[in-house]
């Protein structure tokens, strides 16, 4: 499929017809996406080409951008021109959605559903702006919880939803999911594709980071806390809870242990530590110091493999393989055979040729995540 452009003023409406028109001379046009992470399209375009004059920033792009999902809509954000043509790089317009703002601090201890919080910060006028085009927001996700994320001040929808500790995906976990302007958190994407790789005989190339650093074998929760005396009410400073340690059940280290340190206040921002005024003992303790072991019990569940497991990193180029492979998309699963290894690991990253309509290469394995990333708070393949 050719790629097809419109102006920057086009409406929801407007990409269900054909804008300015094909892009007949496009000589490439390569979209990769991944798990969590960029989804960009590149493409070639001859001097020759009727449209090269309507090919800058802020015009779009519709675009074939893998096997599975109608036509995406890209925005242009970078051209290169030279004697032969222009080399056009556009962003998914899931961007212009998450660039949206929340205009101001949002503290609500509630406990909601993603969806129940999307309608929270749509139908309160938390974003500085409409969201653009219509888009919506889905989930089947039923667990509730408390974002955190934005009870600083003001903070972009993207954040939100991912790549800062206490968004919606460090809270959920789950997937995301962009289909043009509609964004989903599934508590799963994508199907088993029934394919079996084994590495030596038709795995292009294999890399295992075995770097321990970032592995643990336990988990220290720690929070601070409002205190305040029993009798006169008086304010304390923040006061800090600790409990028993976590054990992640890393057999791969268990005879060399390794603890993460992990704060967790922002999670117990509405306990308070009620202190005896003559001895200054707190007298819940116990009682904070089980809430914060139920949170990261349930922290624990959500990312213990992160914590524990050593990635898997393949990279699958090899033209049977991508023909076999032909009718997946990011999140399906592939069965891999590395010696004695037989595990199913995820597709994390896909390289699709638009033109010919076939994929270029497509990445299996998990995705590290770092120290700096834990104790930043950061998510895997955030944005």
């Amino acid at each position: 499929m050719f790629p097809v452009l419109y102006s920057g003023g086009i409406t929801h409406y407007g990409f269900q017809t054909n804008g300015y028109g094909f892009i007949k001379n496009c000589t490439s046009c390569v979209t990769t996406e991944e798990r969590h992470g960029i989804y960009e399209t590149e493409i070639h375009v001859l001097a020759c080409d009727r449209l090269i004059d309507s090919l800058y920033p802020g015009n779009f792009l519709k675009v074939k951008a893998n096997a599975v999902d109608e036509p995406q809509m890209f925005e242009i954000y970078q051209t290169s021109k030279t004697d032969d043509g222009i080399t056009v790089r556009a962003r998914h317009v899931r961007y212009i959605t998450y660039n949206n703002i929340i205009n101001e601090a949002v503290s609500s201890s509630t406990a909601r559903t993603p969806q129940g919080w999307w309608d929270y910060i749509t139908g309160n006028e938390y974003l500085e702006f409409s969201i653009a085009n219509g888009g919506t927001f889905t989930s089947d996700i039923e667990s509730t919880g408390v974002i955190t994320a934005a009870i600083n001040g003001p903070l972009r929808l993207g954040d939100f939803i991912q790549g800062t500790k206490g968004s919606m995906l460090d809270v959920f976990g789950g997937e995301l999911y962009f289909d043009n302007f509609n964004i989903s958190l599934l508590a799963r994407r994508g199907t088993d594709t029934g394919v079996s790789l084994r590495y030596g005989s038709c795995i292009s190339t294999y890399a295992q980071d075995a770097d321990s650093t970032t592995m643990y074998t336990h988990l220290l929760p720690y929070a601070y806390v409002k205190a305040q005396t029993i009798d006169t009410h008086s304010a304390y400073h923040d006061m800090p809870v600790f409990h028993d340690i976590v054990t992640l059940g890393n057999t791969l280290m268990q005879y060399y242990p390794r603890a993460l340190a992990y704060d967790f206040s922002d999670d117990m921002r509405d306990y308070v530590m009620k202190v005896d005024s003559v001895s200054g003992a707190a007298i819940n303790y116990a009682e904070l110091a089980n809430a914060l072991t139920i949170i990261a019990s349930e922290y624990v569940n959500k990312h213990r493999a992160s914590m524990t497991e050593l990635p898997i990193n393949i990279t699958v180029n090899v033209e049977d393989i991508l023909n076999r492979l032909k009718n997946c998309s990011v999140c399906d699963t592939v069965l891999v055979n590395i010696g004695t290894l037989s595990e199913r690991v995820k597709i994390v990253k896909t390289r699709y040729d638009a033109l010919n309509e076939r994929y270029i290469g497509i990445e299996l394995g998990t995705i590290k995540k770092t120290i700096a990333d834990l104790i930043n708070g950061k998510n895997i393949g955030a944005v």
